[in-house]
């Protein structure tokens, strides 16, 4: 008899220890999103304010291009920010986010921009992603230095002819419903503009 008293007191203390132990793992989970979600707002305000976009020279497979001369072209547009050092994942859960919105956001109204050491890293990730917008590349820290770079992962900007980011978003990709909500609000936008 107190063998089961002591047995059902030993699965009882497990039972409660498992749990203890997994609310703090889920817990720190979602300490660490908030960390990381209050940073990024904080690192896109300082963003905001600066004008590194004015001298941005760009690159594709054959020519040389300055963002101020493609953004004259027709504008706003939205920008997409990557290095090819990020996250895979992100890149992954960006460009599928936008597959989604291909037929409501037209190619002159979008650019993508990677960071890429040189021209075959850039042509392989540009085929092997399927990247039917204008898609350009930027050598390693010569790209945009905007503070929202700290985070180490994708971004999006909408840029018009003023060269300064009208807005920052930086996709999670915990949150996948929140990046196609930020997206559908800025084709929304530049159909309107």
């Amino acid at each position: 008899m107190k063998i089961k008293y002591i047995l059902f007191f030993a699965i009882g203390l497990i039972v409660f220890f498992f749990f203890l132990f997994s609310s703090n793992i889920t817990g720190n989970k979602s300490d660490t999103r908030v960390y990381k979600t209050k940073k990024a707002d904080e690192l896109v305000k300082l963003s905001m304010d600066i004008d590194s976009l004015k001298n941005l020279t760009l690159y594709d497979y054959e020519t040389k291009n300055h963002l101020k001369d493609l953004l004259l072209e027709v504008n706003p547009k939205i920008i997409v920010v990557f290095s090819s050092n990020q996250c895979s994942y992100c890149i992954d859960h960006v460009l599928n986010s936008l597959k989604k919105f291909e037929n409501i956001i037209q190619n002159d109204k979008l650019i993508m921009i990677g960071e890429f050491k040189n021209k075959v890293d850039y042509y392989k990730f540009k085929k092997i992603n399927k990247i039917k917008v204008p898609f350009f590349y930027t050598p390693p820290l010569k790209g945009f230095n905007l503070p929202v770079n700290e985070l180490n992962t994708p971004y999006v900007i909408l840029a018009n002819s003023s060269l300064k980011p009208q807005y920052i978003f930086v996709p999670e990709k915990e949150i996948p419903k929140r990046t196609d909500i930020h997206f559908a609000l800025m084709a929304k936008e530049i159909t309107i503009l």
